[in-house]
């Protein structure tokens, strides 16, 4: 279900650095009407989304440093950079490439041109091995150098031009510092002359953990020293914010969606126990409280009794879901006497909370729940869910009489709909 249609998807990652929060403000400033997917994230892993259009324009987030934006657009990997306090304006163009400025920083439209240059000349800001892959599936001829000495050469220039702030110029210096580290190791290269020097970064880990791609070099690093052994941060480690990372981003796995793992008491003791970072802690603590709050299927339509169902099945995670939400609201108001019922499969609560709570203005306070799949579900079994979004009709007398309804945004759903309301 998972697959790249019309619609402008651009997935916006916010790396905040730690302190007290400012704010940065995007604005989508086309006038294309299709919808635009934004999602971002801080140094925890639960990304918010949020979909914006003609109508709902703006994005608002709290800031105390810098921002990252990243599109995860397959064939246009590049990113949007922000310093606090910003308000940065964006758009689509006729290359398919992402424009943007802010009026209160003269940088911000010289770093999109550079961004755009950089990744025409060198590809997107990934490991060696991923942009292989890459230059595979989209035949294209991205460099593939485990120094990326062109890419900081080209750096260098700009930043000397006056061309890139210094915040950028920094920023961007330790992206592709980390990546050739990354890509060093992905290769197996571990020479002591590498290892020492990703240990001497963990001196300035507090701004460094604010960078994706550092996170992902210290977990590659931490995973390839343990060996075989049961531990789970190398013993190597010192600093107290690199190992409350380790052991949060261990721990945060098992609510992955796509993980089968259930998190042990011993586990989550000894998290309680070695972690320092309360933010950190509150995450995982409420995330255990997910239990608590899923019902079964058949629970909710006992709770919807005597009335027309429409079941929505999504994720916090799921782009495709949160793009239909507009579309959906459109046909909640629509049909009011369908009771209309969002029911998610995430497996962290924070994240279906903060779900909620940011597209609030679409699909309303009214009918949340998670899902607690049980083996004396009926209506779960008959609906088979395998893949999201979902959409299921049920009846007043409680049958189901469409297992696979079309999306909100494909407008033979009214259809389908309407033949079960006379």
């Amino acid at each position: 279900m998972f697959k790249l249609n019309n619609f402008i998807k651009v997935l916006v990652l916010f790396n905040c650095s730690l302190g007290i929060c400012q704010t940065t403000v995007v604005k989508y400033i086309g006038q294309n009407d299709d919808k635009i997917i934004l999602s971002y994230n801080f140094i925890e892993f639960d990304d918010d989304t949020v979909v914006l259009d003609t109508i709902n324009r703006m994005l608002s987030v709290n800031c105390s440093d810098f921002s990252v934006f990243s599109s995860n657009d397959i064939s246009r990997r590049t990113v949007i950079f922000s310093e606090c306090n910003d308000t940065i304006d964006f758009f689509i163009n006729t290359k398919n490439q992402i424009c943007y400025s802010s009026s209160n920083n003269k940088f911000r439209k010289l770093e999109s041109d550079y961004i755009n240059e950089c990744f025409e000349r060198f590809g997107p800001n990934e490991t060696v091995g991923e942009r292989e892959i890459l230059n595979s599936v989209l035949k294209k001829s991205f460099s593939i150098d485990y120094n990326y000495t062109d890419e900081l050469a080209f750096l260098e220039l700009s930043y000397k031009n006056n061309q890139l702030s210094e915040a950028f110029y920094n920023y961007h210096k330790n992206v592709y510092w980390s990546l050739s580290m990354l890509s060093k190791l992905e290769k197996n290269v571990k020479t002591q002359e590498l290892l020492a020097e990703i240990e001497n970064s963990f001196s300035n880990s507090n701004y460094l953990l604010n960078i994706y791609e550092y996170r992902r070099l210290i977990t590659f690093y931490n995973e390839l020293l343990l060996k075989n052994t049961s531990n789970i941060i190398y013993e190597g480690i010192k600093e107290q914010n690199i190992i409350d990372y380790l052991l949060y981003s261990k721990i945060k796995g098992y609510f992955y969606p796509y993980s089968n793992e259930i998190v042990s008491d011993q586990q989550v003791n000894f998290f309680k126990k070695n972690c320092k970072n309360l933010n950190f802690l509150k995450e995982i603590e409420e995330d255990l409280l997910i239990n608590d709050n899923q019902i079964t299927l058949s629970d909710i339509l006992s709770r919807n009794k005597g009335k027309m169902i429409l079941l929505d099945f999504w994720a916090s995670w799921c782009k495709p879901c949160i793009e239909e939400f507009p579309y959906q609201k459109k046909i909640i108001e629509k049909y009011p006497e369908i009771s209309f019922v969002f029911v998610s499969i995430d497996k962290s609560q924070l994240a279906w909370k903060k779900a909620i709570k940011r597209n609030l203005k679409i699909i309303g306070s009214g009918k949340h729940y998670l899902l607690k799949k049980s083996s004396t579900d009926i209506i779960l079994k008959k609906i088979k869910l395998s893949e999201i979004p979902r959409y299921v009709l049920i009846d007043k007398n409680g049958n189901i009489v469409n297992n696979d309804l079309p999306r909100p945004s494909d407008k033979t759903i009214e259809k389908k709909i309407e033949l079960y309301l006379k």
